[in-house]
């Protein structure tokens, strides 16, 4: 605390700037986009999606080992970020056929 660092006051001026944004407002703004544009947003619970695993969906600290992701339940290894990634999708609950404001359906084509 007696030497902070660098351009503190400054940094300190960006996070208060960046929390008056308002993220409620950015949402409400993709929102309206998207419904012009005849797209579906989904909105995610984010907690816990980077302990989570991908395959078995067992939630574990020990399992996030810095960028690389190995679920302690089942052994499943991954990128980390591609495993938080999978476990969005997978919360999404996007439709098996198409995903909506796709051309090619994304991921969730039908064999």
């Amino acid at each position: 605390m007696e030497t902070p660092g660098r351009n503190v006051r400054a940094k300190a001026a960006l996070n208060r700037a960046l929390l008056d944004a308002g993220f409620g407002l950015l949402e409400t703004l993709i929102r309206e986009k998207a419904e012009h544009a005849a797209r579906m947003v989904i909105s995610v619970d984010p907690m816990f999606t980077s302990q989570t695993c991908a395959e078995c969906a067992h939630v574990a600290k020990a399992s996030r080992e810095g960028a690389h992701f190995v679920c302690v339940r089942c052994g499943h290894v991954a990128d980390a970020d591609v495993n938080a990634a999978r476990v969005i999708l997978a919360r999404a609950e996007l439709p098996p056929t198409r995903a909506p404001g796709t051309a090619r359906g994304g991921l969730h084509d039908a064999a």
